[in-house]
């Protein structure tokens, strides 16, 4: 899916998509829940506590 399909399907216009990526604008509750909804994931995946998802496990290179 394009930017302009995004946020045509989003109904926001690509440059407050584009801005909202970049931290530059935060998007409403309306607009992030409209948004994960076209993109079709759980808005409040998130916001969930870190307590819930493992933290990754670090790894030690070896070289032979």
């Amino acid at each position: 899916m394009t930017h302009i399909q995004l946020a045509s399907a989003a109904g926001i216009n690509r440059s407050m998509l584009s801005k909202s990526e970049s931290a530059v604008y935060t998007p409403s509750i309306a607009q992030a829940e409209t948004l994960a909804s076209v993109l079709r994931f759980d808005l409040s995946d998130y916001f969930l506590p870190d307590t819930v998802m493992p933290a990754p496990q670090k790894r030690t290179l070896r070289i032979p």
